[in-house]
């Protein structure tokens, strides 16, 4: 059994082909073989089940205030976002690729004459600061299914997810391990020797003789030289919540390795991946390619971040936090706080 941590990664588009291929090749948890990432893209769309990796695609344009009909189609549709520039008498529009190849032939030949780039737009930017809000941003995200599900209830849905009913944890490809994610109260990846801490990303954790085992390098017995250590959860009056580690972080470890090992088990005795997912807990790993327009990224921040409809669950605010983050750095919140 693998313990990962959670992380936030920026995926710039500097090809909508090879960031389509990046996005539907999370779900199969699948590198790039045999054919370029053009070919890839195409036969996606020529399959027809799975074309939604195309909205992961980002095309700009600006359209004249007089093309009223032609911008009511983009408008009135929600996987659009747009500003219009009273100033300018014209309209500033970003979408993806998969609603535009689904638009009419003629309504197509029509809006290529107004095809601009994202460049343009962050120098218009600079005269109108609001053009910011239709830039679409990437994100590579590594949680557990359990948060990944919080940040998917935003419609409409621009999401490539890891697929548990595709991917079979058995294959040589996953390590021989199925990864868990760590969650926000445990602390079972950082550890402490006498000379100092070390850090990692995973850890590989195994049970020989009903004992459990830690692999950093040598195999260290979980409990008796390797103590699991759990995190202070703050509570509104100020205290801190701290679950035992022994009782429950020790028994956690423990259950996600019977989880694994029983999820082996069926795939071995021929139960197919989709059914075997069923044992599989919400702490399961999950990888997640996600892009929107920095008004609705702005919007998923008000619920994962700000918590403005209710507290946020700390798995999720630490993902949020990570993209507020990127996003300030990227200078593209404006006066959001």
């Amino acid at each position: 059994m693998k313990l990962v941590k959670p992380y936030v990664k920026y995926v710039q588009n500097k090809d909508n082909f090879e960031h389509i291929a990046k996005a539907a090749r999370i779900c199969y948890a699948s590198e790039a073989k045999g054919h370029n990432d053009y070919e890839f893209v195409e036969n996606l769309w020529k399959k027809k089940n799975h074309r939604s990796p195309y909205r992961h695609g980002t095309l700009y344009y600006e359209i004249p205030a007089s093309f009223q009909r032609l911008v009511n189609k983009f408008i009135n549709n929600p996987f659009c976002t747009y500003v219009y520039i009273p100033g300018e008498y014209t309209w500033f529009i970003s979408t993806n690729c998969q609603f535009v190849k689904e638009l009419d032939s003629k309504i197509l030949r029509t809006i290529d004459n107004f095809i601009i780039s994202e460049e343009y737009i962050y120098k218009c930017a600079k005269a109108y600061p609001e053009l910011l809000d239709i830039i679409r941003i990437s994100f590579e995200i590594q949680t557990q299914i359990s948060t990944s599900r919080e940040l998917n209830r935003v419609s409409p849905n621009n999401i490539c997810e890891q697929s548990t009913r595709y991917c079979n944890f058995a294959n040589e490809k996953f390590g021989e391990h199925i990864a868990f994610c760590e969650p926000h109260w445990l602390d079972a990846i950082t550890y402490y020797y006498e000379n100092g801490e070390q850090e990692a990303d995973e850890r590989i954790f195994f049970k020989v003789d009903n004992k459990i085992f830690a692999n950093v390098g040598e195999n260290i017995e979980v409990g008796k030289y390797y103590p699991i250590a759990t995190k202070g959860i703050p509570q509104k009056d100020g205290s801190s919540l701290v679950y035992n580690p022994i009782t429950i972080g020790q028994d956690y470890i423990e259950g996600l390795l019977d989880d694994e090992q029983r999820y082996f088990r069926y795939i071995k005795y021929g139960m197919k991946p989709q059914d075997a997912r069923g044992i599989l807990g919400l702490d399961c790993a999950t990888k997640c390619f996600y892009t929107y327009s920095i008004k609705e990224w702005k919007h998923i921040l008000d619920l994962r971040y700000k918590g403005t409809t209710g507290d946020p669950h700390p798995n999720a605010k630490i993902i949020a936090t990570e993209i507020y983050n990127k996003l300030k750095e990227l200078n593209l919140l404006g006066d959001y706080e």
